[in-house]
């Protein structure tokens, strides 16, 4: 026992350091892409659902780009009803972009719907497909277009979630920085992640076709993790993009839990190494938790203790990816919750495979379909 609990104490705090390390040199990469001066005309569509105090910011990081070709933007929405339709209104007056809506197509997701009348619309040969929540530095296609006109296909921009403003935003925006910076950016640059992060994507419109369109995603939990297996699957390399921002804002408890329920619905039913490595990863990552428990309830001083270490480097290394991420160092005590409400939330997962996106309720598949229920 002893011996046990002192090897993966040992082993945590290592392979932390080492995750500190991978993320460090993700944001580097990413960084160092160099912005490239051409005048290859790309369409931008950016489908939308609802809008938050941050969707004019990000809208306007697109309108107000870099970038010396033609520009052809696309905001593809689904309800004209939507709360995004006052801001992009507002928008037509200073700058040129095209509004549609269309419902949601039968079989597809909101998202995927979006993007396929959007793609339908697009004039040019190369696409960057991003979500209405992102805020793009002023080179963003620059370097996005330069990375595609070398001779690569599918390039997958690397996401910083930041400016969380209550607790529920705080352990979302690590929750999310944590897979992106701790694995999968790591795994792009080294050619090995299992999919592409879908929040700003570039693609060529003949890889796409290639890859059967974006409506041979239409009912995939993770459309982003479906196409960048397929993706892999036909040869093509995934290149890790330049940076962009997520902003959380304020979030409600039901959204972080929904959000918490897809991201283990993805790892259950979309990890090609199967729900025992994700059980096995989740042991590993939060065994803490039950050493923990265990030491308090059998009153066992050194393994508290040792579990206390755990604590102080988890909150001093995710302290450290929160200044990676927005330029600023801040402990945040409430990711034990945190932990503690991914566990619940991935056996939870585990009896109801069910997700509720726009109001309507997805049971989730073998391989990551959806099925609507109501």
């Amino acid at each position: 026992m002893v011996t046990f609990v002192i090897s993966y104490v040992i082993m945590y705090l290592i392979l932390a350091a080492l995750f500190d390390h991978f993320a460090r040199k993700s944001l580097t990469f990413s960084q160092q892409i160099a912005p490239v001066d051409n005048k290859i005309p790309v369409s931008i569509i950016i489908p939308i659902r609802d809008s938050n105090e941050y969707t004019e910011q990000c809208f306007l990081s697109w309108l107000n780009q870099d970038y010396g070709g033609d520009i052809q933007f696309i905001f593809s929405l689904q309800d004209m009803k939507d709360s995004a339709l006052e801001v992009l209104s507002r928008l037509k007056e200073r700058y040129k972009f095209e509004v549609i809506v269309t419902p949601v197509l039968s079989d597809f997701g909101g998202k995927t719907s979006n993007l396929f009348h959007g793609i339908a619309q697009a004039r040019y040969e190369i696409f960057i497909l991003s979500d209405a929540d992102i805020v793009a530095p002023p080179d963003t296609i620059r370097k996005t277009v330069g990375i595609l006109a070398s001779g690569n296909r599918v390039v997958s921009c690397l996401p910083k979630h930041t400016q969380p403003k209550n607790s529920w935003g705080n352990m979302y925006s690590l929750a999310w920085n944590s897979a992106m910076f701790y694995l999968w950016a790591p795994l792009m640059i080294h050619g090995r992640a299992l999919g592409i992060a879908g929040g700003t994507v570039g693609i060529t419109r003949q890889a796409l076709k290639k890859l059967g369109g974006i409506e041979r995603f239409r009912s995939y939990l993770a459309e982003d993790l479906a196409l960048g297996k397929a993706a892999k699957e036909l040869g093509f390399e995934l290149v890790l993009g330049p940076s962009v921002q997520s902003p959380v804002g304020t979030m409600t408890f039901r959204k972080l839990i929904n959000n918490f329920i897809r991201a283990n619905l993805v790892s259950i039913h979309m990890n090609p190494q199967g729900l025992l490595m994700t059980l096995l990863t989740y042991l590993f990552v939060y065994g803490y938790l039950i050493l923990l428990l265990v030491g308090i309830a059998r009153g066992i001083l050194w393994i508290i203790a040792l579990c206390s270490i755990l604590i102080l480097a988890r909150l001093l290394f995710l302290g450290r990816l929160t200044r990676l991420t927005s330029g600023k160092f801040h402990f945040f005590p409430g990711f034990l919750l945190g932990d503690l409400l991914t566990v619940a939330t991935f056996f939870l997962a585990l009896v109801r495979p069910k997700i509720n996106w726009g109001g309507i309720t997805y049971l989730v598949c073998r391989g990551g379909l959806l099925q609507k229920v109501s």
